[in-house]
C-alpha cells in the first residue's frame, strides 16, 4: 500500500499523532454530569447534555483512530515479530477484529481510514481536537485521494485545510474575531426557503472576515416579509454581500454533497447552497430572489 500524495511505502509514515487534551477535557466534561436524570434538567441543560455527548461521541471516534494507526504501525505484514502476529492475527485488521469483538469489514475499514488520516495533517488534527468526527475525516480523506493524481502537494495542502473549514460544525466555525452573532436559524414562515444574503461583521479595527465569520439572516425575504425590514444585521455590523459559492462539478462542490455533518443541499444554480440540516447559511449564492431589495 502506498502514499496518495507522494507515493512512498506506507511502512515508512508513523501512526497518528499524540491524542491531546481536548479529549481529555470533553469526556471528563461529559463525565462529570452523570449519572444524572435527562427529565429533570431544563432547556438549555438538556441541549448543552446533547452537545456534550456529540463532541465526546466525536473525541471517542478520534481515540479509536489514533489507536488503530497505532495498531497498524506495530503490525506491518513483513514483520515476523509484529503486534498482531504475536496476538496470533495475520493482519491489523483482523487483530482489531478479535480484541474489539467487531465484525471484519468494520476493522479494515477503521484500519483504512487511520492510515490515510496519518498522512493528512490537518484532518488529523481538527479531528483530534474535536473539531471534526470520523465520518467527515473519512469524507475529506476520500475526495482528496480521488484529487492527489493530479494535484500538486501545495493544492492538496490548501484543499486540506479548506475541506476541514467547511466541514466543521457551525459552533466550531465561528472565529474569535468576528461578531460572535448567532445565526438566524429559519425564515420567517411566509418565507420562501430560496436564496440567503450573509452578514459579514466589518467592524472598524477588525480583521477582514472570513465564512467562519458571518452571521446571517437567511434566506432573505420578499420586500413584505417583516423579518427583512432591519437594514442591519443584528450586530450592528454594515450589511455586505458575498458570493461564497462553488464551481459547480469542482471537487470543493462534490466533497460538499458527500460530508455527513455537513449535509448541504444544492438547490439550483440560482439557488445555490443552503444547509439542509440546521438552516445555517455557511456556503450561499447572494443572488437575490425576484423583488427582495438590493444588497
Amino acid at each position: 500500500m502506498f502514499c496518495f500524495q507522494c507515493g512512498c511505502q506506507l511502512s515508512r509514515l508513523g501512526g497518528m499523532s499524540k491524542i491531546g487534551a481536548a479529549a481529555c477535557e470533553t469526556l471528563t466534561r461529559l463525565g462529570r454530569t452523570l449519572p444524572i436524570d435527562p427529565a429533570v434538567l431544563t432547556d438549555g441543560q438538556l441541549i448543552r447534555l446533547v452537545e456534550d455527548a456529540e463532541a465526546a461521541e466525536r473525541q471517542v471516534g478520534a481515540v479509536k483512530l489514533a489507536a488503530a494507526a497505532e495498531v497498524a504501525r506495530r503490525s506491518q505484514a513483513d514483520d515476523p515479530d509484529s503486534l498482531a502476529r504475536r496476538l496470533g492475527f495475520k493482519t491489523a485488521a483482523v487483530a482489531l477484529a478479535g480484541v474489539t469483538k467487531s465484525s471484519g469489514k468494520e476493522a479494515q475499514k477503521l484500519v483504512a481510514e487511520a492510515t490515510d488520516l496519518a498522512q493528512l495533517p490537518a484532518v488529523e488534527a481538527a479531528l483530534l481536537d474535536g473539531r471534526i468526527g470520523r465520518e467527515a475525516a473519512a469524507a475529506i480523506s476520500g475526495e482528496l485521494k480521488k484529487a492527489a493524481p493530479t494535484a500538486d502537494a501545495g493544492q492538496l495542502a490548501t484543499a486540506q485545510a479548506e475541506l476541514v473549514e467547511l466541514a466543521a460544525p457551525p459552533s466550531s466555525r465561528v472565529s474569535s474575531t468576528g461578531c460572535g452573532t448567532r445565526r438566524a436559524r429559519r425564515p420567517c414562515r411566509s418565507c420562501p426557503p430560496r436564496t440567503s444574503r450573509l452578514w459579514m461583521c466589518a467592524r472598524p479595527g477588525r480583521p477582514t472576515p472570513t465564512t467562519s465569520e458571518t452571521c446571517s439572516r437567511s434566506p432573505p425575504a420578499p420586500p413584505n416579509c417583516p423579518s427583512w425590514a432591519a437594514t442591519t444585521p443584528p450586530c450592528g455590523c454594515p450589511r455586505q454581500s458575498t458570493n461564497l459559492s462553488p464551481v459547480p462539478g469542482s471537487p470543493s462542490t462534490r466533497v460538499l454533497r458527500s460530508l455527513p455533518e455537513v449535509r448541504y443541499a444544492y438547490g439550483g444554480k440560482d439557488t445555490g447552497w443552503r444547509a439542509a440540516g440546521d438552516g445555517t447559511a455557511a456556503h450561499l449564492k447572494t443572488t437575490a430572489p425576484p423583488g427582495a431589495p438590493p444588497g
